[in-house]
């Protein structure tokens, strides 16, 4: 597992911060291998809720796409609300590079 970061607060089209807002990420259907140490992952969505300085919180961890087989691209939904709630955006991206990872520096797949 490798940890996520972000350098800046996440922001609507308008600007505004996205305070207490999450993310959603998802992996494609199926069960993924982990490339060192063995084990599987199997794809599930989980959330992320962002702090008051619409980040993600210290510590996030998850697997990145180049720690599991196939190197499968996470779909992620950003939203205004905590647990998911008022989608307005998603990407597709490729998870990958040495932790801590920057979601702020990823491009979009």
């Amino acid at each position: 597992m490798k940890t996520l970061t972000s350098s800046v607060g996440f922001q609507d089209e308008a600007g505004t911060l996205l305070t207490n807002g999450s993310l959603i990420f998802s992996l494609p259907q199926g069960i993924y291998l982990i490339l060192a140490g063995g084990g599987q992952v199997v794809s599930r969505s989980f959330i992320v809720n962002l702090d008051g300085s619409a980040k993600v919180p210290t510590g996030l961890q998850a697997w990145a796409s180049d720690e599991l087989n196939g190197q499968p691209v996470y779909s992620v939904t950003l939203c205004r609300g905590a647990n998911g709630s008022s989608p307005i955006s998603s990407v597709n991206w490729l998870i990958a590079g040495t932790s801590p990872i920057d979601l702020n520096q990823l491009t979009a797949h």
